[in-house]
């Protein structure tokens, strides 16, 4: 017959939440916690990466605008004053691909900066909790 014993039980569920506690402050807290900040800089470059999306959608929108009013006044104008303003819109438009495609650039170069320079950090820090974790458990330095 299994007999079990008051202290025994005891000692084992003070075993259990001592280990619980141990595990959740050393291990666990600061693992999610680079989990969550990895998490929030990318949602952050995101975020960037979309606002700028957005910015040079709007300029689009704007040089686009622009230049149905251009071609509305050049229509009511004859000759050579329709060929101007027809240069002069098509110097807008390349303007604006140039402007949008610049932010557009720089937005992915930044985006790609942030990922390289964040992927060693989190593979130092996973390194680095791999070797605590192995040392907690093993009960001896591990380096």
């Amino acid at each position: 017959m299994i007999e079990i014993h008051p202290l025994m039980l005891a000692i084992q569920a003070a075993n259990f939440l001592f280990m619980l506690w141990f595990l959740n402050r050393f291990v666990f807290k600061p693992i999610l916690k680079v989990v969550e900040e990895r998490e929030n800089k990318f949602k952050g470059l995101d975020r960037d990466g979309k606002a700028l999306l957005e910015r040079g959608e709007k300029a689009l929108g704007d040089y686009e605008k622009k230049l149905a009013k251009l071609r509305h006044d050049s229509a009511e104008v004859t000759g050579v004053a329709r060929k101007e303003a027809q240069e002069a819109a098509q110097k807008i438009i390349e303007e604006a691909k140039g402007s949008f495609k610049q932010a557009v650039d720089k937005a992915r170069a930044d985006i790609a900066k942030d990922v390289e320079t964040a992927g060693p950090a989190i593979k130092k820090d996973v390194s680095l909790f791999a070797g605590l974790i192995a040392s907690k458990i093993m009960g001896r330095d591990m380096k």
